[in-house]
């Protein structure tokens, strides 16, 4: 201030004006007090007795001598003398494993790594201490041979594999000699095995079932043999064979029916597949078959039908059927259980008179349609059915044709009389349209199926036994004694 003040010849108000400073921090000169340095000095001495001691340390001393002085100012006084106290490091302990297994030091990092290789390690060892053991009772000890026909031949360099990937080791090779007195190798049973591939044909079955195409299975598995697209893909094959046999070899005959339910699923513009899901007695979902073609015909139902016919689907009582109303399906199942009972899917046909009518009218649409959901009772369930009518026919002629065109089959569960905890699941197809969600998220990655091949039949397989493994019993399952009650046969009356 005093150096702007002589240099521009101004006042000292002037210059604090222009630097925007307090006249008093000019007036105001600090001056260090004695009791800091005595201080300071007392802390100097605890300091060469105690070396090793922190300011808080130092602190309590000099508080229990008398002295007033708190944290903040012992800290200051600590700072303005340049003491400091210097951090002891800690000893470094070696990492990795010690004596025979690895004399390896590694950082946390490259522990898993180091394991994975010692694992590698003992395991060749192992797979050469197993076959030197069959060799040796082939063809006994080095030192004293046995008399039989097998003899040591050298070695060689071999493959084996493990957890899928190709691994380096010396073989041993066997001879047996034969009557004529030529002789043969023979193939060790230990080192087949050891280079058996199932594990790791498993494991690209799992690759390409979840995703990975067959082009990219030997980017993820770059140690393995037999990885190539086109082995990938004859591997998939034979799989995709597996899955369509372990569904249509299932034990049919052995299971209590109760109600059935068919759909259709559209995997390509010339494909589609007719789906058949089952219940049984105790609620539980099973899928049943599944039949190909080019659209929901009756030619495709019937295959479908005869064939889990043919596998002894039956039913003690009439079974009891619901269809999304194709009339495909309704005439397949009559021809083969003539006195079932078809229930038709009031969730399709809500959608189907919502398409008909203006948006204003969807909200009372939908009430009377979750009314005859919930209520119990051929008469409860006729008198909604007769207040959506009332409601239909003034406003719409088409959405009024398309409720009378279901018939009875609308009411069929009603008309049971069945409780209404078996309205959720057995009045819609919801139970198999949510198999064929789960079923298409599993065909998400097939952009064409080829119809000259199995290639959907094979996918198809797969899919659906995937999504049967996440089924559940169907809501209100405990009520279907009174459901098969009701299904039971009419006696014949008396002629």
């Amino acid at each position: 201030m005093q150096e702007l003040q002589k240099k521009f010849d101004v006042s000292e108000r002037r210059a604090c004006r222009v630097l925007d400073q307090p006249r008093s921090s000019q007036r105001f000169e600090g001056k260090p007090k004695d009791e800091d340095e005595r201080l300071t000095k007392r802390i100097l001495q605890f300091v060469r007795e105690r070396p090793r001691w922190g300011y808080r340390r130092i602190c309590q001393l000099l508080r229990r001598d008398g002295e007033t002085i708190n944290m903040k100012r012992m800290y200051r006084l600590w700072k303005a003398a340049g003491l400091k106290v210097p951090r002891k490091r800690r000893k470094t302990r070696a990492t990795g494993v010690r004596g025979n297994a690895c004399d390896v030091q590694a950082a946390a990092s490259q522990t898993g790594k180091v394991f994975r290789d010692f694992l590698r390690g003992h395991v060749r060892e192992m797979i050469c201490e197993v076959m030197a053991a069959e060799v040796t009772e082939l063809c006994g000890p080095k030192h004293a041979p046995s008399d039989s026909d097998h003899f040591r031949s050298g070695s060689s360099p071999g493959r084996v594999l493990y957890e899928g990937e190709r691994e380096d080791v010396t073989r041993p090779r066997v001879r047996r000699k034969s009557p004529d007195g030529r002789s043969e190798e023979v193939e060790l049973a230990s080192y087949r095995v050891a280079k058996d591939p199932e594990q790791l044909q498993s494991q690209i079955i799992q690759a390409i079932a979840s995703g990975v195409s067959t082009r990219s299975v030997q980017e993820i598995k770059l140690n393995s043999p037999g990885v190539k697209r086109s082995n990938a893909s004859r591997l998939w094959q034979e799989a995709g064979s597996r899955f369509i046999e372990q569904l249509r070899s299932k034990d049919l005959q052995s299971t209590t029916w109760c109600a059935l339910m068919l759909d259709g699923i559209r995997l390509s513009k010339d494909q589609t597949a007719v789906v058949a899901l089952g219940i049984d007695s105790e609620g539980r979902k099973h899928v049943l078959d599944f039949a190909l073609g080019s659209s929901e015909s009756l030619e495709v139902a019937r295959e479908l039908m005869g064939r889990i016919v043919k596998r002894q689907f039956t039913c003690e009582h009439r079974l009891y059927v619901v269809l999304d109303g194709s009339d495909a399906l309704r005439g397949a199942v009559k021809e083969f259980f003539s006195d079932a009972i078809v229930q038709r899917c009031l969730v399709h046909k809500e959608r189907n008179i919502k398409g008909k009518l203006s948006k204003r009218h969807w909200g009372e649409v939908g009430r009377l349609f979750s009314r005859l959901r919930s209520v119990q009772g051929i008469e409860s369930a006729e008198e909604v059915f007769g207040d959506l009518k009332k409601f239909l026919k003034p406003i719409n002629a088409e959405a009024y044709r398309s409720l009378h065109e279901a018939g009875d089959d609308l009411l069929a569960l009603h008309r049971l009389n069945a409780p209404s905890t078996l309205h959720r699941s057995l009045l819609s197809t919801n139970a198999i349209e949510n198999s064929f969600l789960n079923t298409r998220r599993k065909l998400g990655r097939v952009t064409r199926f080829r119809a000259e091949t199995d290639q959907a039949s094979r996918w198809l397989s797969y899919a659906l036994q995937e999504a049967e493994k996440g089924f559940r019993r169907i809501s209100g399952h405990a009520s279907l004694p009174s459901l098969i009650a009701a299904l039971q046969r009419p006696e014949p009356s008396p002629s």
